[in-house]
């Protein structure tokens, strides 16, 4: 049975109320020093039941989406790697391994290679667990040049460069 001290409970319950609110502590009860927390003492049946459902995502539904939008485009699987200027290995990885996850420069490189729109970036960057940013660099970067229908590696390495960012793709 682990033990805490007052100071540890009172940061703990209020790291709780601030995560769950009113489902954090069941009826206001405190624990007492030694207490173990129970599934009961912090959220209700329901609350578990939407987590589980959150946490079922995972890294083939990134896989799903890739290779529909690969389907969906009638690209073929050399175009989108070698336009994105992924290494064959490494997509095979995607396509064979359903838990693999690229990195997001990958993610993007990809979504380039393919001419996804800003929201199709989006959300295949968010089926793997990213989403861009609007203060780091290089996604203000890549925005820019898929919000203007700019597809080229070439170009978006030359904008990144320019401003001292990693690239995307083989040169990264």
């Amino acid at each position: 049975m682990a033990e805490y001290d007052d100071n540890e409970l009172a940061a703990f319950y209020c790291e709780i109320d601030k995560r769950l609110g009113p489902l954090a502590r069941m009826g206001g009860a405190i624990l007492k020093k030694g207490t173990v927390l129970r599934q009961a003492d912090y959220m209700d049946a329901a609350g578990i039941a939407e987590i589980d459902k959150r946490l079922a995502h995972d890294a083939s539904s990134f896989r799903e989406k890739l290779f529909a939008i690969i389907d969906e485009k009638g690209l073929t699987d050399a175009e989108v790697y070698k336009g994105a200027g992924m290494d064959r290995r490494l997509f095979a990885k995607i396509r064979n391994e359903p838990n693999h996850l690229p990195k997001s420069d990958n993610v993007l490189a990809l979504a380039v290679s393919m001419h996804l729109t800003l929201d199709e970036t989006n959300e295949l960057m968010r089926a793997a667990g990213y989403a861009l940013s609007g203060i780091q660099k290089r996604d203000i970067i890549v925005a820019y040049f898929i919000e203007k229908r700019i597809y080229d590696m070439h170009l978006i390495n030359c904008a990144l460069l320019h401003y001292d960012v990693p690239l995307l793709g083989k040169y990264a």
